[in-house]
C-alpha cells in the first residue's frame, strides 16, 4: 500500500514537470493608450466587444487561464498557456486590442504557485 502511493505521488509529480515542459504561462497585460485612442478615433467600446469575443474563442481552443479587467479601469490582465512561443506571439497578434493600438500590451511568463512550489 504504502510502496502502490509512492509510485502514484512520483508519477503525478513527473505528470506536472512533463506538463510544465510541454506547456508555458504567460501573462498579457494591457493598459490604455489615450494617446492612440483619441489620435486615431478608435470606437473603444466596438474594440472591447471584439476582445471579449476573441477571449472566448481562445477559451474554447482551451488557451486561456484567466482573463480580467481592473475596476478603475486602469488595464487588464490575461494569462495564456500556450505550447510555444510562436503560439504566444500569435495569439498576442491577433487580439482586437493589440491590432487597435488602443493597449499598450507587455507580456511576460508566468508560473502558477503549484508550479513554484512543486
Amino acid at each position: 500500500m504504502v510502496t502502490e502511493r509512492r509510485h502514484e505521488k512520483w508519477r503525478l509529480y513527473a505528470l506536472k514537470k512533463v506538463r510544465k515542459a510541454i506547456n508555458m504561462k504567460f501573462i498579457e497585460y494591457a493598459i490604455p493608450n489615450v494617446g492612440k485612442i483619441k489620435q486615431h478615433d478608435v470606437n473603444i467600446n466596438e474594440v472591447v466587444k471584439q476582445h471579449v469575443t476573441y477571449l472566448e474563442q481562445k477559451n474554447a481552443e482551451g488557451l486561456l487561464v484567466f482573463a480580467g479587467t481592473t475596476t478603475d479601469g486602469t488595464g487588464g490582465l490575461i494569462v495564456y498557456d500556450v505550447s510555444d512561443e510562436a503560439t504566444r506571439d500569435r495569439v498576442v497578434q491577433e487580439d482586437p486590442l493589440y491590432l487597435s493600438e488602443s493597449m499598450d500590451i507587455t507580456i511576460h511568463p508566468f508560473e502558477t504557485f503549484e508550479n513554484i512550489t512543486s
